[in-house]
């Protein structure tokens, strides 16, 4: 009986604390017409299959690697001092002097100190776990108010531009939130948060982690966090604003915007000429138009360019085989992968045909779009189409007279014979001239069964192209 109830007892652990998984994927509309427009054009790349054994799209080694779980950020139970900011220091100001300012400040430090004294604390102005908890803050409060992370937007099926929407709808979802604006802050919608932060949890929705955190930004000497993330060479690629003036770059969805010489502010730029950011003059999170004063420009998710003829991510896959001439242009099978992953024509690459209409040889070009680059070259060859035999007689003694349509776009005619149906044919004639339309074999059997097919050729330089055999005629001799 023992035995029963502990083997009933491990099934309702399993199926208590089996993990489930909930995907939340609801994407924020954006908030003019010219931004949602932008939102719908064509994504750079169309993906129809997916090898999950990799990213489908990830950054260049030189850059951040995009992360396929929810960030961690660890180190949240610090103890508050006159070099921290943040939500926690702002509880503590809320508590003991009415204010909800992100700084520790002396104020800040005497006000603790006499709180200390009064609930019988060592005296030390500042704040630890069991001031604390003395304060009437929670435990949960400690450890986890400066280490929220937002939940990452993407798979591992992510596309880029759907890394770069995953940035925007974070910021999209602080803004619509209301989030006030507090220095040292990155905490949930609705919340705190400075520039920096508003910056942090778009970059962990789209599963960036900067070797800076969120608990690094709720330190003093930090407080200007955007200016380390200026000069961080692994965050992506430094776009000068004299190289967008010039017109040899444009600005595009997901590019961080920094301002100040020294960098002291930064905001996601979200098309349409605006930018999300959380500044103290608009008391929080807000989209605005983009100002001219930015200084520079970061683009996080940057691909380096594939050769389309000497890449092992990218692969050409030519249908060459011999086409049948239709009149119409001949467009054989091209498929052009990146990661065993199918791109789209005219997104990832383009087609250029030649020559693809009459018999002969023809050319398909592929060339690169975007970040596919270069030019390969192929042929494959349009076949003149069936011509059958029209007229099959014994005329005289011995012969027979062959009669099929012309064919213009052909350079001449093979005719075959056998006295087996199924097997046995051999060339009894080449004719060089398309003109020819007829010919007459001589020295046949007298009851004897002949059978005859034809076929067409095209010649390209030395090599000569077929048509398919025709049908089989079949004639008995009785002359």
């Amino acid at each position: 009986m023992k035995k029963i109830i502990k083997v009933i007892s491990v099934f309702i652990l399993i199926f208590t604390f089996l993990p489930i998984y909930v995907v939340n994927a609801t994407n924020l509309k954006e908030q003019n017409n010219q931004d949602e427009q932008e939102k719908n054009e064509t994504t750079p790349y169309s993906y129809l299959e997916y090898n999950k054994s990799e990213r489908l799209f990830q950054n260049p080694n030189n850059y951040y690697q995009i992360q396929n779980n929810k960030i961690k950020i660890s180190g949240g139970d610090y103890v508050l001092t006159t070099s921290s900011i943040g939500l926690k220091v702002c509880k503590v100001n809320q508590k003991l002097l009415g204010t909800t300012s992100g700084y520790y400040s002396n104020k800040t430090k005497k006000a603790v100190k006499k709180f200390q004294k009064k609930k019988k604390l060592k005296q030390t102005g500042k704040v630890d776990y069991k001031t604390w908890k003395k304060l009437g803050f929670s435990k949960n409060d400690w450890k986890y108010l400066s280490t929220y992370v937002t939940p990452l937007k993407i798979e591992k099926s992510s596309t880029k531009s759907e890394l770069i929407q995953a940035m925007l709808d974070t910021a999209y979802e602080y803004k619509n939130a209301k989030t006030k604006y507090l220095v040292g802050c990155s905490g949930k919608p609705g919340t705190y948060v400075d520039c920096s932060g508003l910056i942090f949890q778009c970059l962990y929705s789209a599963g960036i982690k900067p070797k800076l955190t969120i608990v690094d930004h709720c330190k003093l000497k930090y407080e200007y966090t955007s200016n380390y993330f200026s000069k961080d060479n692994k965050l992506g690629r430094v776009i000068t604003k004299k190289s967008i003036k010039k017109g040899k770059e444009t600005l595009k969805k997901g590019d961080l915007i920094f301002y100040g010489n020294p960098v002291n502010h930064v905001g996601i730029y979200v098309g349409g000429g605006k930018v999300i950011d959380s500044t103290p003059q608009n008391g929080g999170v807000k989209k605005r138009t983009l100002t001219n004063n930015y200084t520079m420009v970061i683009r996080v998710f940057e691909t380096e360019a594939e050769e389309l003829s000497n890449s092992d991510k990218v692969k050409v896959k030519i249908n060459t085989t011999n086409k049948t001439y239709t009149g119409k242009e001949i467009k054989p099978q091209v498929i052009v992968t990146y990661r065993n992953t199918k791109l789209n024509e005219n997104i990832d690459y383009k087609l250029i045909y030649s020559n693809n209409i009459k018999t002969g040889k023809a050319t398909i070009k592929i060339e690169g779009i975007g970040n596919i680059v270069g030019t390969i070259k192929d042929y494959f060859y349009i076949v003149p189409k069936i011509t059958d035999i029209s007229y099959l007689k014994n005329s005289s003694k011995g012969k027979v007279k062959i009669k099929w349509k012309k064919d213009s776009m052909v350079s001449g005619y093979e005719i075959y014979m056998s006295t087996n149906k199924n097997s046995g044919y051999k060339k009894i004639k080449s004719i060089t001239s398309y003109k020819t339309t007829n010919y007459i074999k001589t020295k046949l059997k007298k009851k004897k069964t002949y059978y005859f097919k034809i076929r067409t050729y095209k010649k390209v330089g030395n090599k000569k192209i077929y048509s398919s055999y025709s049908s089989i005629k079949s004639i008995k001799i009785k002359k």
